[in-house]
């Protein structure tokens, strides 16, 4: 009873407010669109939630990811376009080629991919294969840095817009795994 005496009422207030402040945290990370439930929380979350707003459905959420990430893939373009002349001088021409061209390759790839799925998702994707198209374009994002770290080359921007494309690729998968759960 000595304890119930020394408790102010700017103590219970304090408490009590901090409760609810964490309560409606908890509620901020639960409430978003049920096409985020399987992305991590925070800014991942918060992204796609800012991407799918407004979507009604898995179709319209899946389509408008992609079509951010496609967003993200086009400034890659330019800097793969003037690749070669930034090359070592001390790199062999055939080494060179190669770069360039996997570089080339993985950006068209990327593309390809989350165009592939796009269509896959307005004719029904019929064979299931945008989960695949998308993992392909998650992938096909590493092809080219990783020819440059193979010849001992800084990635650079390419290397900062991987990261970035990753995540809106990683952000695809995450919206479509939630097909059969949110449709």
């Amino acid at each position: 009873m000595a304890f119930l005496s020394h408790i102010s009422f700017s103590q219970v207030f304090l408490v009590t407010t901090m409760l609810v402040l964490a309560g409606n945290g908890e509620a901020r990370a639960i409430i978003g669109s049920p096409f985020c439930a399987e992305t991590n929380h925070g800014v991942e979350k918060d992204l796609c939630n800012s991407l799918v707003n407004g979507a009604r459905t898995w179709n319209e959420a899946l389509s408008r990811v992609i079509l951010a990430a496609i967003e993200q893939v086009k400034p890659v373009k330019p800097l793969i376009d003037g690749l070669g002349p930034k090359l070592p001088p001390s790199l062999r021409p055939i080494s060179r080629d190669s770069i360039v061209q996997t570089c080339s390759e993985s950006y068209g790839n990327i593309l390809d991919e989350f165009n592939g799925a796009l269509e896959n998702i307005r004719t029904g994707d019929k064979t299931g294969a945008i989960n695949s198209q998308l993992s392909a374009a998650l992938s096909s994002l590493s092809d080219c840095t990783d020819g440059l770290e193979e010849f001992g080359i800084d990635g650079g921007d390419l290397k900062r817009f991987q990261g970035i494309l990753e995540k809106y690729a990683s952000l695809s998968l995450a919206v479509s795994s939630t097909k059969t759960k949110k449709t």
